[in-house]
């Protein structure tokens, strides 16, 4: 699955994979992405274009984890960075990063500090947010996810065999009871 960290479709998308993985045969493999170098070139309405300016700094550092403790850590990475982010006391900030784009940045810093501590990596990884040493990675993830399901792609994008989907975009995890009334166009239900 190709993801923005700081993308709350794609933390869902992950809860709801994490979800079916005990009762498919689903290997969940993570491919960190920017939503700003995926949206590189596109016209964009400004408010939209002055927050994706602020993306990468969660990938950079997702990518700068993975570098130092490899794939095995980024899930723990990511489930801590998505739990202060996505599931802590940032609604407001979340739901409406257009309006409020310099506190959805301090939030994503925030969750980033959080992760770091939580999982035992170096604080100094966060330093990783500000500079574009790992913006070629990223760019390169970006376009693996857009030769999967084409240019007009956004986060997430899941490789399912050798299908790509862009998406899905849910706004709650479907959990254990709703299963059956979930669609299987990929069979991943």
């Amino acid at each position: 699955m190709y993801f923005d960290p700081a993308c709350p479709v794609s933390w869902l998308v992950t809860r709801w994979l994490l979800e079916v993985q005990p009762h498919r045969n689903l290997d969940l493999v993570l491919h960190v992405t920017s939503l700003m170098l995926v949206n590189a070139g596109r016209a964009l309405d400004a408010d939209y274009h002055a927050l994706l300016a602020r993306s990468p700094a969660a990938a950079r550092v997702f990518l700068a984890v993975t570098e130092l403790g490899g794939r095995s850590v980024l899930g723990d990475f990511y489930e801590a960075f998505g739990t202060a982010m996505f599931t802590a006391d940032n609604d407001a900030v979340v739901h409406a990063p257009r309006r409020q784009p310099e506190a959805w940045a301090l939030a994503v810093r925030r969750a980033l500090d959080i992760a770091l501590v939580e999982t035992g990596l170096p604080p100094a990884l966060a330093h990783a947010a500000d500079t574009e040493r790992y913006d070629a990675a990223l760019a390169a993830n970006a376009e693996q996810a857009a030769r999967r399901v084409g240019a007009a792609v956004g986060a997430p994008v899941l490789h399912v065999d050798d299908a790509g989907i862009f998406g899905p975009v849910i706004t709650s995890v479907p959990r254990e009871r709703t299963r059956s009334r979930c669609s299987t166009p990929c069979g991943i239900w």
